[in-house]
């Protein structure tokens, strides 16, 4: 096996411009006490613009009586000039009708420097519609937000009115800790609920997230929860695990952990396996395993959720996702020379993507046209980027000369 230097990652890339998977389909099946027999269990059918940006989403359930697709739902998504998503339209199917029929509305409003600093959400009423959520987000030069407010529609006073408030502190590029308070409306005072602070080795990697509840007997935060993270390399999470407290004088009591296996060459995820703390027997528990198929191009084709029974000590059901792409698109040109920057999750589902640099520099999103949807700095170690405001799709990643495949799914 090849060693991983701690502060050198040597990922080598043929010079040419490669094709990318663009998902138009994806299927989800079960296979019953994890043996041959496969059952259809849903998908969501993707079209696209002429930019290649995800128009509409639609979810559609099978129904084994008929050996057909049900429609279920589907989102319409609009955008701006500049390519960021303005609109998203929700609607449901009437099968009495025929018809679908308008569900909710969410609206994202951008700064002159086109960070997402609004979004709200609306629902479809009898007769009129109904306010939702609001999440307002100021945000730094970089890019990052600074404050999440949360608010939601007061029919009494007919008006919005806050519920939470989240204030994020960063050292220079790098999250250091994310402070939530929360609305008491009797008061009409924002009051302390938790704080998440995040501890980091010296490529800036997080090694440790620690989460502090509010102790209103003692007036003081008392450590609820923390994240523990083995890493290799510069952000390759081999393993991690998470411990809890019932209050502020009770011992620390292990929750779960996972492993997680990569293609460090490739950037990708192989496999992860979660694990539940038994208390009573003081045994981990093997609870799921995850694995990751991809193609030549390493696109994702295939996840595998495996889900393990304790009583008889084997994986009794599987859940499989097929990702189909009914074409390709060219993207841009990779350089083959030492990578100065790697990401982590790909495929991202969790609302950011974490970029570890070498040291400062700029980076760029852009879709497969080459279009850029996103850029802002990086600080040496690691860096948190949101993404919530992307649809699903294949993005590349680009900082400095250097480029990488990102899948949002």
């Amino acid at each position: 096996m090849k060693k991983i230097l701690f502060f050198v990652l040597p990922l080598l890339y043929s010079l040419g411009a490669a094709a990318y998977c663009r998902v138009d389909t994806v299927y989800n099946y079960s296979y019953p006490d994890n043996g041959a027999i496969r059952e259809t269990v849903n998908r969501r059918i993707y079209t696209y613009t002429a930019d290649s940006l995800v128009a509409t989403d639609e979810y559609q359930v099978y129904d084994a009586t008929t050996s057909a697709y049900v429609r279920q739902s589907k989102v319409i998504s609009q955008y701006n000039a500049a390519r960021k998503l303005v609109f998203e339209s929700s609607q449901s199917y009437s099968t009495s009708a025929n018809n679908w029929v308008d569900a909710g509305r969410r609206y994202y409003t951008y700064s002159p420097a086109g960070f997402l600093i609004k979004d709200s959400v609306s629902y479809a009423g009898t007769p009129t519609w109904t306010q939702g959520p609001r999440f307002t987000y100021t945000v730094n030069v970089d890019g990052n937000r600074v404050v999440t407010l949360r608010e939601i529609w007061d029919f009494a006073s007919g008006g919005f009115v806050p519920t939470s408030r989240t204030t994020s502190k960063y050292n220079g590029l790098q999250l250091v800790a994310d402070t939530a308070r929360y609305y008491n409306l009797s008061i009409s005072s924002f009051e302390n609920g938790s704080i998440r602070q995040y501890s980091r080795n010296g490529a800036g990697t997080v090694i440790q997230t620690l989460l502090y509840f509010w102790d209103a007997a003692t007036s003081s935060y008392y450590t609820k929860g923390r994240d523990s993270y083995n890493v290799t390399g510069l952000t390759f999470v081999t393993f991690e695990s998470y411990e809890q407290k019932a209050g502020p004088t009770s011992p620390w009591v292990y929750k779960t952990k996972a492993f997680q296996r990569y293609d460090m060459v490739n950037m990708v995820l192989l496999e992860r396996k979660d694990l539940k703390y038994d208390a009573g027997t003081s045994v981990w528990d093997t609870t799921k395993k995850t694995t990751y198929t991809y193609n030549g191009s390493y696109d994702l084709t295939s996840k595998d959720i495996y889900s393990f029974d304790k009583d008889l000590q084997e994986y009794t059901t599987r859940d499989q996702t097929v990702y189909r792409c009914a074409s390709t698109t060219v993207g841009i040109e990779d350089i083959e020379e030492d990578k100065i920057f790697s990401a982590y999750p790909n495929p991202v589902s969790s609302g950011f993507i974490t970029i570890n640099s070498l040291g400062k520099a700029h980076y760029a999103l852009v879709d497969l046209r080459g279009a850029l949807v996103q850029q802002g700095n990086l600080g040496t170690g690691e860096n948190r980027v949101q993404l919530e405001s992307l649809l699903a799709g294949i993005y590349i990643l680009k900082v400095g000369n250097q480029s990488q495949k990102v899948v949002i799914q």
